[in-house]
């Protein structure tokens, strides 16, 4: 379990840089660094494909329905959500959202799991998400005061950052979960790296085919990448092989360790790394308020592992037992 919640960690600390770079590239359209982004990472994954026929023999037709699905609404369509709602809204938004994901997965995936008999009690993971809960308000509350003293975005598009930041939340409560049962049911068949590469050329098409009509539908190709292309070309680059391959990996190697419920609550270190790389930008040190909500939120993780590793302690008691029983004379 250390190793799994370690991946999970890694791939939030990468993630954490997607808050920060369309920040930077805040002169370019979303959807254009959303399709610079996935074509990269797609066309990276196509190539490593061709080096793994053995396990490209073992994907089936639903396979391959579900790469597409999770590769283009969990990786393309969402990171144009979050990227729109950070230069709507601002990366505070957008990080509150996010935040939201770990209560909204465990508490889903707990129900889905309820179904097969595997489910926690609710009265035992209830306080976990409470602290989980108020963190993520201690943490956000400083961020979205800052940003409403500090922008000048009109109210209707803060709105419409607000809702995109929203469609986010509902794509990734999906994302997580769907993806672990994919790995964990071909665990031992598919390693957690072909199944990120799987995605990632499942996503190509629409990312490439995107990418070059917006090029297309353009005055020029200069006019696409105005006004600073090397900073466009750095930071897609950084989104594309970083935040999606390297992470995705981290993330899906994490999946295969982990149950969906606790796996999807690692995404609040996601927020967490977003702050402390939003205060490093900035040149300034948390709040109080802001310190108090990260160690709730640590907190609260920390004592969600607990809970989960005694059901699987207790689950694996159970299961040894009837194993004596069956095989007593």
């Amino acid at each position: 379990m250390f190793v799994g919640l370690m991946f999970g960690v890694f791939a939030c600390a990468l993630w954490g840089l997607v808050y920060m770079i369309p920040l930077w590239l805040s002169a370019y359209d979303p959807m254009l660094i959303a399709l610079a982004r996935y074509t990269i990472f797609g066309a990276f994954s196509a190539v490593l494909l061709c080096f793994q026929r053995e396990s490209l023999r073992k994907m089936t037709r639903s396979d391959w329905g579900n790469a597409l699905a999770l590769g283009v609404v969990g990786n393309l369509f969402f990171y144009w959500l979050l990227a729109s709602a950070v230069q709507l809204s601002g990366a505070p938004i957008a990080g509150a959202f996010t935040a939201m994901i770990p209560i909204c997965v465990a508490v889903v995936a707990n129900l889905r799991a309820r179904r097969h008999g595997q489910a926690v009690a609710w009265r035992r993971l209830a306080f976990p998400l409470t602290l989980v809960a108020l963190g993520m308000v201690c943490l956000n509350w400083t961020e979205f005061s800052y940003f409403l003293a500090s922008s000048d975005e009109p109210p209707s598009g803060f709105w419409l950052g607000v809702f995109f930041a929203f469609l986010s939340l509902i794509v990734w409560t999906w994302y997580p979960i769907s993806n672990a049962e994919w790995l964990i049911h071909h665990r031992g068949q598919l390693s957690a790296t072909f199944w990120t590469a799987a995605q990632g050329a499942a996503a190509l098409p629409a990312a490439a085919f995107g990418l070059v009509w917006w090029i297309a539908a353009a005055p020029s190709v200069e006019a696409v990448f105005a006004p600073t292309p090397e900073h466009f070309l750095i930071g897609t680059l950084i989104l594309g092989l970083i935040c999606s391959w390297l992470a995705i990996c981290f993330w899906n190697a994490m999946s295969q360790r982990l149950t969906p419920a606790l796996g999807g609550q690692m995404i609040i270190f996601e927020t967490i790394f977003a702050v402390i790389y939003a205060h490093i930008m900035r040149h300034a040190l948390p709040t109080p308020l802001m310190s108090t909500g990260m160690t709730l939120l640590l907190i609260g993780v920390f004592l969600s592992v607990r809970v989960f590793q005694k059901s699987s302690a207790r689950k694996g008691e159970i299961e040894l037992s009837e194993k004596t029983q069956h095989s007593a004379p």
